[in-house]
């Protein structure tokens, strides 16, 4: 599909499996929100036949101001592509009464996106030794290196 439809195929399954943190909580473009402020967003990659969508989700607060994370709210930001666009953002857990810990997202959102995909009932597996031994590779080599993790 083109980029607009996939946004709101995975934002729609993301907000429905959510609803329980917010009834507000909805998808726009690449972004969760709830009211008018960002709790999630997300980016893919189309190459052929092959989709990676992946998105981010602001579960807790945190010490660090997001906007020394944020590169598109420095001074001098130029955009490499498409431009970012910032918003007021809040944590799913302000939206609560009590807060949660990132585990418990996992269920619902692997539930609603099995439902959707047609992959139901959907069990939980491990990873196999190839699968486990490339995750290693990849943290050692790439993700897990001070370089890759001080980029902002």
């Amino acid at each position: 599909s083109d980029v607009a439809t996939v946004f709101q195929f995975f934002g729609e399954i993301l907000s429905r499996a959510l609803t329980w943190i917010s009834s507000d909580l909805h998808a726009k473009d690449n972004g969760l929100y709830i009211g008018t402020k960002k709790v999630g967003g997300a980016a893919q990659a189309h190459r052929g036949r092959a989709l990676l969508y992946h998105t981010t989700l602001l579960v807790q607060e945190s010490p660090v101001c997001m906007e020394t994370i944020l590169s598109a709210m420095r001074p001098g930001y130029c955009a490499g592509g498409i431009a970012s666009r910032p918003r007021q953002t809040t944590t799913l857990s302000e939206q609560r009464a009590t807060p949660f810990e990132p585990q418990e997202l996992v269920t619902p959102i692997v539930e609603a996106l099995a439902s959707s995909l047609g992959v139901v009932p959907c069990a939980l597996g491990v990873l196999t030794p190839q699968e486990n031994q490339r995750s290693i590779e990849l943290q050692t080599t790439k993700y897990g290196s001070p370089e890759w993790n001080a980029r902002l």
